[in-house]
């Protein structure tokens, strides 16, 4: 039995490897904040699939063995809580899906599903169609004056009209998604130390802080703007939005306004984040592996040639999602599931201690040859029905797993096939000359330096 859970603790306690801790483990804390990635990468390669380090006198376990994921994620998750990271993130984050625990997250999660149910895809998919032709549009002037474009902010800004206009309709305005724009790209620019304590960070004078509050206050007044006026005037709209006005939960009581906006803005953040990075990777990606950027385009010129991408075109579009998951597996948006023991446990013969913390790392799982061949090349086929039999499961999480799976995962496969494609079709783009790509593992797996590409029209 290699997990066991403990009632009190055994006098003789073996601990998994790991390193010595300095300075009464800053030295750690310092690694983990300023290149999180790398530091994690040398310790598993270091020390294996499971170990442990001391930060300020905190355990954190480092955890990459398929079986213990199993059990954290899927088989005993309400002994696995997000942890004290997500708690001091609610100043920011709220209390949605994302931070919320126990009753309260099961309740909301339910009541939150019906938004993303596979009948509401096809009026997604002609709202992320309808906002890729603007893109399109806006690019084929923009480019005659600059072609050199950033994509991750040109993806960023292109998911807060999608995220927007599929939680607002018709209420999405201007003002709302200029405000949405200027918070996001201040808050992912946020030193990751400020996030370690939001509540002392947010009192802090530095002109970084208040800039982050002031747009986050003026963001804050639009999303309530529109909720104040749909619950005072009874609005009905066939919207995200709409659909948790209308929700109940077992008791038949609806979610308060606070609520709505605690879950529109965990939509928001999370829907716009992760999803412009796939697709910010998955363009680099395809640039960079031409054979397969060839593949992609004849597949997309063979099913919809010069004619406009219909919703039916999704299940057709295979090589085209083969791709998608393969830039998830190459670069999960997500590449850290933080976790905190609720009681003490055994993993084999190594204790948990209870109200430690335990990393789990997709992007460090999806890149391990145990796991995956060649993982460091860019191989969209070995997700053809065929190979994708030999994928072990828990070894590709980039949506997570268990409860806590990502609510949108479905919906982010159907719009990333539609911008990839569409935007494909229209332009060739090269990655500028002399830029420099390295990753930033902040909270999510973004360039550093963005990712450049010239951008010209075929």
């Amino acid at each position: 039995m290699f997990y066991k859970s403990l009632d009190s603790k055994p006098k003789n306690i073996l601990e998994p490897p790991g390193p010595k801790h300095k300075f009464l483990g800053a030295n750690a804390y310092f690694s983990f904040l300023t290149d999180g990635l790398s530091f994690l990468t040398k310790l598993h390669k270091e020390y294996g699939d499971i170990v442990m380090l001391k930060a300020s006198g905190h355990r954190i376990y480092l955890i990459a063995d398929l079986k213990y994921i199993d059990h954290i994620l899927v088989r005993d998750p309400e002994n696995f809580t997000k942890g004290v990271g997500f708690q001091r993130g609610r100043i920011i984050l709220g209390n949605g899906i994302l931070t919320s625990e126990g009753p309260f997250h099961h309740s909301q999660r339910k009541m939150i599903n019906p938004a993303f149910h596979r009948s509401r895809w096809e009026l997604y998919f002609s709202i992320v169609r309808k906002s890729v032709h603007n893109l399109i549009a806006d690019w084929k002037e923009r480019i005659k004056k600059e072609n050199v474009l950033e994509m991750h902010e040109e993806m960023l800004n292109l998911f807060v009209e999608i995220i927007f206009s599929t939680a607002f309709s018709e209420d999405k305005n201007k003002r709302l998604c200029d405000c949405a724009k200027k918070f996001g790209d201040l808050f992912h620019k946020l030193n990751p130390i400020y996030l370690l304590d939001p509540h002392k960070a947010l009192k802090l004078p530095f002109p970084s802080i208040n800039r982050i509050k002031k747009a986050k206050e003026d963001l804050d007044n639009e999303i309530y703007k529109v909720i104040d006026k749909r619950l005072k005037e009874n609005i009905k709209r066939d919207d995200i939005l709409g659909i948790m006005v209308d929700a109940k939960d077992e008791d038949g009581k609806q979610m308060s306004r606070e609520q709505l906006y605690d879950e529109i803005f965990t939509v928001y953040m999370a829907g716009t984040d992760t999803s412009a990075k796939v697709m910010t990777w998955g363009f680099y990606l395809l640039e960079q592996n031409k054979k397969d950027a060839e593949k992609f385009l004849k597949e997309v010129d063979d099913i919809l040639g010069k004619r406009d991408i219909e919703f039916e075109d999704f299940e057709k579009l295979t090589f085209t999602r083969l791709v998608l998951n393969e830039t998830m597996r190459m670069y999960p948006p997500v590449w850290l599931l933080p976790r905190t023991a609720e009681k003490d446990f055994y993993l084999d013969e190594y204790l948990i201690h209870k109200d430690s913390s335990i990393f789990i790392t997709p992007y460090l799982l999806q890149r391990n040859p145990k796991y995956f061949e060649n993982p460091e090349k860019f191989d969209p086929e070995r997700f053809n029905p065929e190979r994708k039999k030999s994928i072990k499961k828990f070894s590709f999480i980039p949506f997570g797993a268990g409860q806590r799976v990502c609510i949108g995962e479905g919906f982010a496969m159907l719009h990333g096939a539609v911008i990839l494609s569409l935007i494909s079709r229209e332009f060739k783009m090269t990655l500028k000359k002399g830029h420099k790509i390295k990753l930033s593992s902040s909270l999510t797996l973004r360039p550093k330096y963005g990712v450049k590409m010239v951008v010209e029209p075929k």
